[in-house]
């Protein structure tokens, strides 16, 4: 996982800390640079990262808001149908739900997100759309532990144009 943040003119260098959701301790790295890629980590694991700056090695300051994600990365496909398209992935046994988003821009500009709260669950039409439009589609898990939600990573874009 890449955390990243905007610089800081004071700062001489920063801190970033992660932990494992769940876990007390932090983990603590050192970097000059506005970002951090942390190693390692488990592939279905729940993680939480916040960074802080430092001056002249004495003046930290306060550590920002908490990121929470969630590391698993899945794929979907889709079918076809009247304005609507059917989404389907593998249930992930550790998520807690998914989210769905979708575009006509393969930039995903403008996209709308569906949440689905039911992690058992495997596939969902997408009604409402145009007629003989390609859409962009893509699913991310999500977990929650103690109320906090840990998103995922968004899958590759799968295309396809409605009937």
């Amino acid at each position: 996982v890449c955390v990243s943040w905007e610089e800081v003119d004071e700062a001489d260098w920063y801190l970033v800390a992660y932990r494992e959701a769940g876990i007390s301790n932090w983990t603590e790295k050192k970097t000059t640079k506005v970002d951090y890629t942390v190693k390692k980590l488990k592939k279905k694991g729940a993680y939480q990262f916040k960074a802080a700056t430092v001056k002249k090695d004495t003046e930290v300051s306060d550590y920002s808001n908490v990121c929470n994600a969630y590391m698993f990365k899945m794929n979907c496909s889709l079918k076809a149908g009247k304005k609507s398209l059917t989404v389907k992935w593998k249930k992930d046994a550790k998520a807690g739900g998914y989210y769905i988003r979708y575009s006509k821009n393969r930039s995903m500009k403008g996209a709308r997100t569906k949440k689905i709260n039911k992690a058992s669950r495997t596939s969902y039409k997408i009604k409402g759309l145009k007629k003989k439009t390609k859409y962009y589609v893509q699913i991310k898990p999500f977990k929650k532990i103690s109320g906090e939600v840990y998103p995922g990573e968004f899958s590759e874009k799968a295309a396809k144009k409605t009937l």
